[in-house]
Parts: structure tokens; C-alpha cells; sequence
């Protein structure tokens, strides 16, 4: 049986709260062992959907999903540099897949999908910000040509990727 096709597409407002929950989740798999379980517990769906909506409208942030069929199963968010070091850059701020296809490969082509977009928008250099401690995300920026370029001193540490 031939691998699902994945499909790369714009989330809109009407799918918006479905990839809230998708980035909840994520973050609650993710991110066990680096962020505490009170914080990762406390992760509210309606709270992120917020957020995002309130990106979506006022901040000039995009969003794309991976589908196989209908089925959101990975989001990303992108737009102009939210990092002061880095204001003239594009960034993906958000790069998230359901737990079950983590490590899938389906990643790969929305994560590209997303910097063909801020590459047409004009932006020369591409960021992403990461903890230190998520060595997966790492791999697959560096995969993608990204290197680091900054450490900020958050709790816990993030670091900054260019490419």
C-alpha cells in the first residue's frame, strides 16, 4: 500500500482552533522533560486559540497545515521575526505535528512549504528559536541548513537558528 500523501495547505479561520489543539498537544509530547508537568499541564486549548486568532488578525502571521485527506495532523506559523536580534528576518515560530506522526517525515514539507512563503515574501535570512534542550528539533533544523546564531537567557534556555 503506497504512504499517505500529505497535503500543505493555509490554515484559516475556521480551521484555526483545530491546529490550537494540535500545538497544544505537541507541546504537552514534546516537551516532557524539559518544561514541568504543572506548565505542560496547565496548557489550555482556548487560551492558545486566542493567541493565534489574535496573531492570525492583527500581526501578519500565516499559518499552514499538513493534511492527509482531511485530517490536520501538523501546523506551522510564520511571519516577520519576532526576536529583536534578528527584526529584518522572516521566522517560522511554530513548527508542530500530532504526537503519533512526530519523526513521520511529514515535517519536512510543510517546514519547506513555509520558507518558500517568507522567501517570496522577500526575507533574505530565515529564524527559528528552540529550547537548548530539544536535541529532535535541533537535527531537523540543522537538517534543513539552519545554525545556531544566538543563545537567549530564557528559563528554560532557547536558542536561535539562521539560515
Amino acid at each position: 500500500m503506497p504512504a499517505p500523501v500529505v497535503q500543505i495547505r493555509p490554515i484559516d479561520g475556521d480551521r484555526l482552533r483545530e491546529a490550537s489543539a494540535l500545538f497544544v498537544a505537541s507541546w504537552r509530547y514534546a516537551y516532557q522533560g524539559i518544561l514541568t508537568c504543572e506548565y505542560l499541564g496547565a496548557l489550555s486549548v482556548e487560551e492558545r486559540y486566542a493567541r493565534d486568532l489574535k496573531h492570525l488578525e492583527h500581526h501578519g502571521v500565516s499559518y499552514l497545515g499538513a493534511y492527509l485527506g482531511d485530517r490536520l495532523v501538523g501546523a506551522t506559523m510564520y511571519g516577520t521575526s519576532q526576536c529583536d536580534l534578528f527584526s529584518d528576518d522572516g521566522e517560522i515560530t511554530a513548527l508542530y505535528l500530532l504526537p503519533e506522526y512526530i519523526g513521520s517525515g511529514l515535517g519536512h514539507p510543510l517546514f519547506e512549504q513555509a520558507e518558500q512563503e517568507l522567501y517570496a515574501q522577500g526575507f533574505s535570512h530565515l529564524i527559528v528559536g528552540l529550547f537548548e534542550a530539544n536535541t529532535r528539533a535541533r537535527r531537523f533544523y540543522e537538517a534543513h541548513a539552519y545554525r545556531q546564531v544566538a543563545t537567549l537567557p530564557e528559563d528554560p534556555p532557547v536558542i536561535v537558528m539562521r539560515k
